[in-house]
């Protein structure tokens, strides 16, 4: 039986209370996307439409035909006439025919046209469909809780409704013959009852629904009565004041008397006197009446309990010190804020840069922090020391697993499933050599390849010749093809086709880049026959939205990407989709968690009901 002021240690009280409240179960409940700041994701969330859904001008100016502006110099402007051009306005749908924009800064305007000064490349100042969100991607995963910025994401991506765990309910009883109600003048002896009114300040901004109750008299009878009612009213009960042992103290009556006492006496200094139990399979919560102690008991003991049952993690901002990945060119113009994402890659805080543009949401969602470059400096350079406010719990990024390389949307489900046990996967799409020089720098833990080499082999001799000494998890195949719009309208069937069509590439560096140049090479095909050839996109989803929204023809990825965007799918080859690691992570518990999850029935089912997957071996290989 636990005894009074026992005074176990604050990190075995947490674990107790973790353990005893990870069985509360929450109802799940769909809310307006609108209303849901703060409320937890009970499910993973992803997106119904792409943003920007059309294609539309990044900037104010004039939107033409690149062509047309080829001859253009600064020693010999060219005049574009009427028809030859379109006005348009950021956020402009680009008109049909067009192809590119340019700045209103770089036109003259005269009675017969406009005059430029340089020519303009293809897609110059247009964002493509799905620059920000590609139809088909999770934007946020289970047990999230909902910021404004997510809100922004969700809605961009046509979310309009989202499933989120019921709040959690926590009935506050404020006790003591001593207490009177705010707005009530005390007479001497008698105490103001504000930390009932502070507690249910510090739920609501927990995120959960607060349930004061009457303040009860140091009654045994009338207490126990209110808590039992509060039971079966809330998930969590606070019993305020009478924690000690003293005249009209009741706390430890009756939490033992209603179910079983956890612990009475917490050695932290204010605060002692805590206590817990659990009864109807709920929690109770004794708090001490002085302030200054029940505000460290609320945030250091019931804020964890809070947690656990809403399955979410406390918050815990502050600044820290990382080092950059890769240079970042800045104007001196401006203040310029980098969201970036973070991992610790053995005892390096590591920042990669994400998204800059000011239309990207959705690098607000997943970035990890800001970082200032200011407006006096021209830019920072890789490997430079850089401070990082953060935008995610500090213990999020420390159970982070960095991964830098290819792209797939089975990274998706794995971050979600890893976010279930309690780490994190932070992955950023560079392609596969640029994941394999990542892992060779030392900036990251995991590294998705997919390398085509001329003998018609996968991954192992560029990592040979880029690494050395590596660990290779052979994870899974998956069927590679050209994605079409429905019904094939243009009848491609394979890359002896491309010179006819408009296509849509992957960046430099990319297994999919690499994969379609061995077959250019082994056809005899020259890459510049092929109409966009050099327009590139950094992921199979983003390329997909280019297809689907008509701005191309064709492109080459995986079938998942093509069923996200309702595309046709001509298959091309199964490739080797497996993940380097840096061997020195083969233990870590980051990378432990990994593999429980690649190896688990429910990633397999749930890989199979994607389709175009099969799972490797799973072997790891050195």
């Amino acid at each position: 039986m636990a005894l009074f002021l026992k005074n176990i240690d604050l990190s075995e009280a947490r674990e107790i209370i973790k353990k005893e409240c990870s069985n509360i179960e929450l109802k799940i409940e769909y809310i307006d996307t609108r209303e849901s700041l703060g409320r937890v994701t009970a499910e993973p969330i992803f997106s119904k439409i792409s943003s920007p859904h059309f294609i539309a001008s990044a900037m104010d100016g004039i939107a033409t035909k690149f062509i047309y502006t080829l001859d253009a110099d600064i020693n010999r402007p060219i005049l574009l006439k009427h028809g030859q051009y379109e006005v348009v306005d950021t956020g402009d749908a680009i008109p049909e025919g067009f192809d590119c924009v340019i700045m209103v800064e770089d036109i003259q305007t005269t009675d017969e046209g406009v005059i430029i000064r340089k020519p303009a490349h293809p897609y110059q100042n247009i964002r493509p469909v799905g620059e920000d969100i590609p139809m088909g991607a999770m934007i946020l995963p289970s047990n999230h809780k909902i910021r404004a910025i997510d809100i922004a994401s969700l809605l961009a991506g046509g979310v309009n409704e989202v499933p989120v765990f019921e709040k959690v309910r926590v009935g506050i009883i404020p006790t003591g013959d001593e207490l009177v109600d705010v707005g009530v003048t005390p007479k001497i002896g008698e105490l103001i009852d504000f930390n009932s009114w502070t507690f249910a300040a510090l739920v609501r901004e927990w995120g959960g629904e607060p349930i004061r109750y009457d303040i009860v008299k140091d009654d045994f009878e009338k207490i126990k009565e209110t808590t039992q009612r509060a039971l079966d009213e809330c998930h969590i009960v606070i019993v305020n004041a009478g924690s000690a042992k003293g005249r009209g103290d009741f706390a430890e009556d009756i939490l033992s008397t209603l179910g079983e006492l956890k612990f009475h006496g917490v050695s932290i200094k204010p605060g002692r006197p805590a206590s817990f139990s659990m009864a109807k399979g709920k929690a109770i919560f004794g708090v001490p009446g002085y302030p200054v102690s029940a505000y460290f008991v609320m945030e250091n003991i019931v804020r964890v309990g809070f947690d656990t049952v809403l399955k979410a993690k406390s918050e815990e901002k502050r600044e820290v010190e990382a080092i950059l990945t890769k240079k970042i060119n800045s104007s001196l113009k401006n203040d310029e804020f980098i969201r970036v994402k973070l991992g610790k890659v053995k005892d390096k805080l590591i920042a990669s840069p994400i998204g800059r543009g000011a239309g990207v949401t959705m690098s607000l969602t997943t970035a990890d922090g800001v970082l200032v470059i200011d407006k006096n400096t021209e830019g920072l350079e890789a490997g430079e020391k850089v401070s990082v406010k953060l935008l995610r719990d500090i213990k999020d990024i420390d159970s982070t697993l960095v991964c830098i390389g290819s792209h797939d949307v089975v990274l998706d489900i794995i971050s979600d499933m890893m976010n279930k046990r309690g780490f994190n996967l932070n992955s950023t799409h560079v392609g596969s050599m640029g994941g394999i020089m990542a892992l060779k720098r030392g900036e990251t833990h995991i590294a998705p390849v997919h390398l085509l080499d001329e003998k018609g082999e996968y991954n192992t001799s560029y990592l040979n010749r880029y690494l050395g000494e590596f660990a290779l998890l052979k994870f899974i195949k998956r069927v590679q093809g050209f994605m079409v719009k429905k019904g094939n309208p243009l009848n491609i069937k394979g890359f002896e086709d491309l010179s006819r069509v408009r296509f849509v590439n992957r960046q430099k560096g990319s297994g999919t880049r690499m994969l379609l140049d061995y077959h250019l090479n082994k056809l005899s095909i020259n890459p510049k026959d092929i109409n966009g050839y050099e327009r590139e996109e950094v992921t199979h989803l983003n390329v997909a939205a280019q297809v689907a929204s008509g701005s191309a023809d064709c492109g080459l990825g995986v079938l998942s990407a093509a069923q996200f965007m309702g595309l046709d799918f001509i298959p091309v080859c199964f490739e080797e989709y497996d993940i380097a690691i840096s061997r020195d992570m083969l233990n870590d518990e980051r990378f432990k968690c990994f593999l429980e999850v690649v190896k688990s029935e429910e990633f397999k089912n749930r890989l199979y009901e994607i389709g175009g997957y099969e799972i490797n071996s799973l072997d790891i290989i050195y």
